[in-house]
């Protein structure tokens, strides 16, 4: 059952993408008055359960899973409305196996106004997506966000709920 309250019914203290000038409608966040600065997220994501007989294909199938991670941290701003496009971004993904699991991690900075934080999230879960299909696995777990740093907040580690360490 869905929720009877609406996501637009909060405070514009609260949710960032309300237009303070349209009647608390969605809309993007006004950063052209910000000045850029370095800033990087890292992402994880674990598959699970890949069959052992196909982790002997993970070198052949390395290029696929990463060319998926770019693609999607590259493209964010299609996936996620009100997300802004950034360019040029610089996308890392990692992939570590183990008996049964494939541990994804993607990394992605950038010179910009905006924090990159989607685009890490985007990248490892087309990771993770790309690396089920071809590995036939499980399943996926544990997408979060692990670490952020830039902007205003500064730098932040996040443990494994979520919440800022």
């Amino acid at each position: 059952m869905l929720p009877t309250r609406s996501l637009f019914c909060v405070s514009h203290s609260s949710f960032t993408h309300l237009s303070p000038t349209d009647a608390g409608k969605p809309s993007m966040v006004d950063i052209t008055r910000k000045t850029p600065t370095m800033r990087t997220a890292i992402a994880e994501a674990t598959l699970n359960n890949v069959p052992r007989k196909n982790l002997k294909y993970l070198d052949r199938a390395r290029e696929l899973i990463l060319s998926g991670s770019t693609a999607a941290a590259v493209g964010t701003y299609k996936l996620i409305p009100f997300c802004h496009p950034l360019d040029p971004l610089q996308v890392t993904t990692e992939l570590q196996a183990t008996d049964s699991d494939l541990l994804i991690t993607a990394t992605v900075s950038t010179n910009g106004k905006t924090g990159v934080e989607m685009e890490a999230l985007a990248a490892v879960s087309y990771a993770a997506l790309t690396a089920m299909h071809l590995l036939k696995a499980d399943g996926v777990s544990g997408v979060r966000l692990r670490h952020k740093s830039g902007g205003k907040s500064g730098s932040v580690n996040y443990d494994e709920n979520g919440h800022p360490v």
